[in-house]
């Protein structure tokens, strides 16, 4: 019994997974790194290396992350063999220089459209999962084993990061992205969106997440309205303010 489980556990994938290498707060400065250095590199197509120095890793290990991100559509490959940010990421990267804590939402359509956000949401919408019953769902679907939970889990970070599903102890059911979803394009509310206040120097950020919205900093306009330019000069100060240290 315990070879053939050994041997399940160890079946070949047929999705992608994200890598179990990488944390998942880190693998979240990967993605806002991509956008960072393609915006650095006069948007042009970036290679690992150009990534690297951005989130403090070393360019073999941000490649664990490229399978996953290009099939959640977040990247895609140039001719090069270079990447680019899709509009997804662009729209959240720029989301993240004024409400960091709302940005990822800009990614729930596109992860909205991959195979685990159907097999969850679907499941969701008829009634609230638990957690071990949704991994063994996205392991049916993946020919995932045993081995693979901490990455079928990290598949439900993401979901819950986009706020696509709500995590509620051991439940899950969904999130409040999946219901504005549903909403779109009724045309109940025609007011346009209001800019969230400026959050960009949350002392929340790690260094590395702090260094990358530096370099993203837009440079001041005389000619902008009065509201943005006081709102610049909020952003500017708050960017300035060291970040707490972190305790263990």
């Amino acid at each position: 019994m315990a070879n053939v489980l050994n041997i399940m556990s160890k079946a070949k994938l047929t999705k992608t997974l994200p890598t179990d290498r990488i944390g998942f707060a880190k693998q979240q400065e990967v993605i806002l790194g991509y956008s960072a250095a393609y915006e650095k590199a006069g948007n042009s197509a970036v290679s690992n290396e150009d990534v690297a120095p951005l989130v403090k890793m070393k360019p073999s290990t941000v490649a664990l992350m490229n399978a996953f991100l290009l099939d959640v559509g977040f990247i895609s490959r140039s001719e090069t063999g270079k990447f680019v940010p899709t509009g997804d990421l662009l729209s959240f990267s720029k989301a993240m220089q004024f409400d960091a804590s709302k940005a990822w939402m800009k990614l729930s359509s596109a992860l909205a459209k991959t195979w685990f956000a159907q097999e969850i949401l679907a499941r969701a919408k008829m009634k609230e999962l638990e957690e071990s019953d949704a991994i063994m769902c996205l392991a049916e679907c993946s020919g995932a084993g045993v081995a693979h939970t901490a990455q079928l889990k990290t598949l439900l970070d993401y979901l819950v990061l986009v706020k696509l599903i709500v995590r509620n102890g051991s439940k899950i059911k969904l999130g409040g992205a999946e219901s504005a979803s549903s909403e779109a394009g009724k045309g109940k509310n025609d007011k346009p969106p209001q800019v969230p206040p400026l959050q960009f120097g949350s002392t929340s950020m790690s260094p590395s997440m702090r260094e990358i919205m530096m370099a993203k900093v837009p440079s001041y306009d005389p000619n902008w309205p009065d509201d943005m330019k006081a709102k610049w000069f909020v952003w500017f100060d708050q960017l300035m303010k060291p970040p707490e240290e972190e305790t263990s």
